[in-house]
């Protein structure tokens, strides 16, 4: 019996860790947003986190949650919770930067983000790499959240980390990425070609065991002539 006990109190202690890592971040990227970035414009583009307690939110956690990352998030950020069959829910909408590294480094000099999207060129003209990555914002909050509840955290990357492509350029798009999902179907290597008005939904799975919880999530676009 005593066993038993050891392991329930195990059991849900992970159930409770993975409270520091989102369910989903959803950011959802323009092509024309990636062309003014290579410009070295800085572009502010829509994110979704949402995150999951498991159980019922007896001590008010996600409100206090909430208090703290206004601090460390847009002022027009919107917070959302709900109740579902298991828990307690929240979902944040906000924004973060997409740039050059260079400008990125600049910007974030005045404007803490917690994280941000690097565009950088490739070698040949028409070859961009993007990628997602995390600031000191996000370790300043994730230490915040904690001195809260040791539950509560901002880990990164995501359970599940989906890039919404849209393609709002006259030119074809052709879009990479390695050992990703797409409509639920693994795919060891992508590549998708976009039309104007085309759009792409992509997941970077960010579990334990995933190669993208130990790298950025990463894809490259290509613009064709």
């Amino acid at each position: 019996m005593k066993r038993i006990f050891i392991r329930l109190i195990l059991i849900f202690s992970l159930f409770l860790l993975s409270a520091c890592k989102p369910d989903d971040l959803d950011i959802d990227i323009y092509t024309s947003d990636i062309e003014a970035a290579l410009r070295g414009e800085i572009i502010e583009i829509p994110i979704n986190v949402s995150f999951s307690i498991l159980g019922e939110d007896k001590e008010n956690l996600l409100p206090q949650a909430v208090e703290v990352a206004k601090q460390y998030l847009s002022k027009d950020s919107e917070f959302s919770q709900s109740k579902g069959d298991f828990g307690e829910h929240l979902v944040i909408k906000t924004k973060i930067p997409i740039g050059k590294l260079d400008k990125l480094e600049s910007h974030l000099n005045d404007n803490p983000y917690p994280a941000v999207i690097s565009v950088t060129p490739g070698n040949e003209q028409n070859h961009h790499t993007l990628e997602l990555f995390t600031t000191k914002t996000t370790s300043e909050l994730d230490k915040q959240l904690n001195k809260i509840n040791y539950a509560l955290g901002v880990k990164l990357p995501a359970n599940r980390t989906n890039f919404n492509i849209i393609s709002d350029s006259k030119v074809k798009i052709n879009v990479y990425a390695y050992a990703v999902f797409v409509l639920k179907k693994p795919n060891l290597f992508l590549r998708k070609e976009l039309n104007k008005r085309d759009s792409i939904k992509i997941t970077f799975t960010g579990g334990d065991g995933s190669v993208y919880s130990e790298i950025a999530p990463i894809l490259y676009i290509d613009y064709s002539k």
